[in-house]
């Protein structure tokens, strides 16, 4: 029964030990996807920064020279108004989804702690329950030894088989919950 219990209880902890392995090789690679998602975010950007910068000067340098083209001009400066937006849109919804995602993994680590905190009670529940069948098996066998020299000792005895049998019983009845 008791080494049904740490069967049980050997499983458990297996059981645990894997799935914080797994968590935490997904954390590392949700990690890793955010930050390659970050840098690429920050490459896009910055590229379109600049190619901004440099088209908006182009395009006052053009508005100071060509006023009979004001019209393309302006016409130009919408798409790049446009596309500012649309880059302003898409770092708010790439930091908004960076965002969840750290949450999503805090919420992670969260659960591994409270998972290593099962795993540790576990183990010492299993420790515990060692130590206690040990202690058993030793008084088990302390009695089994005193009744072999009881056993001796009554020997010449008349009486022989009723006392041997009360010992047995009386031993039997004494140490039952370690059985």
């Amino acid at each position: 029964m008791e080494t049904e219990k740490l069967l049980r209880l050997c499983r458990s902890v297996v059981s645990l030990t894997k799935e914080i392995d797994n968590k935490n090789q997904r954390l590392c690679e949700m990690e890793h996807k955010c930050n390659q998602r970050l840098l690429d975010m920050e490459h896009k950007y910055n590229d379109s920064s600049s190619t901004l910068s440099r088209l908006v000067l182009d395009l006052t340098r053009e508005i100071d020279i060509k006023d009979q083209m004001f019209s393309i001009m302006e016409h130009k400066y919408n798409e790049v108004s446009a596309t500012i937006s649309g880059l302003i849109e898409d770092k708010k919804r790439l930091h908004e989804a960076y965002s969840e995602e750290l949450r999503q993994m805090n919420l992670m680590r969260l659960q591994n702690t409270k998972l290593e905190h099962e795993l540790e009670y576990l183990k010492g529940e299993l420790e515990n329950d060692a130590k206690e069948q040990e202690k058993c098996s030793a008084q088990i066998e302390l009695e089994q030894r005193k009744l072999i020299v009881e056993k001796e000792k009554y020997k010449g005895a008349s009486e022989e088989g009723l006392i041997f049998e009360k010992i047995v019983i009386n031993c039997h009845f004494g140490f039952s919950h370690c059985i």
